[in-house]
């Protein structure tokens, strides 16, 4: 008897199921072109209501609703290296050349300038390498500003040295951030000097 009163049960739920669900198909056309656009609201806004509608509306298109999503393309990160030792003259931007990771692209190893693609707060490493008896004096630059400078070597030493500066920043939208020489320098290569960036969190 508990078993044909729990198949009966069964079979309502699944009976109610069947009726909403065509009622959605029914309907849908019409009741999605009458509401706003919901991709373009706050989730925290929409009632439970609109949820349901929502998740049905793109269950049917088979992209199940998901707003807290992470898409490839928010991921931002770049390391890259200087290959060979060189001279700069003041203020001039260094190029690290050889690039071992770019995700987001918004490193150029052509001028050595990292252009945000997201707002968001960043997190940027340098290292330096110092020839010997030749101190390098360096400057992290956030648009026209310094954010952060580093020395590496001194003049009596007849070894080369290194120095590193780490600084997290916020950035917007195509800011720029580059490394730069504050005086006269040459710094050794060979990989032996890098600077870095990622992406931390995304405003």
């Amino acid at each position: 008897m508990q078993l044909l009163s729990l198949r009966c049960t069964v079979f309502a739920v699944m009976l109610l199921v069947w009726r909403i669900l065509a009622e959605v198909n029914e309907d849908d056309d019409n009741s999605i072109k009458t509401r706003p656009k919901q991709d373009e609201e706050s989730t925290s806004e929409l009632t439970n209501e609109e949820k349901i509608w929502r998740w049905l509306a793109n269950t049917k298109r088979g992209d199940a609703y998901q707003p807290d999503k992470e898409t490839p393309s928010s991921l931002v990160g770049f390391t890259a290296e200087l290959t060979t030792s060189q001279n700069y003259p003041p203020l001039k931007t260094i190029v690290f050349d050889k690039v071992l990771e770019n995700q987001g692209w918004g490193y150029n190893s052509n001028t050595g300038v990292f252009r945000a693609p997201y707002r968001g707060m960043y997190l940027f490493s340098v290292t330096i390498h110092s020839q010997p008896r030749q101190p390098v004096h360096l400057e992290l630059i956030k648009n026209n500003s310094y954010i952060g400078r580093a020395v590496a070597g001194n003049s009596n030493s007849d070894w080369g040295d290194s120095g590193s500066v780490s600084v997290i920043t916020t950035l917007n939208k195509n800011d720029e951030v580059y490394v730069r020489g504050m005086f006269s320098v040459r710094i050794y290569g060979d990989q032996w000097s890098s600077f870095m960036g990622v992406l931390i969190s995304r405003f």
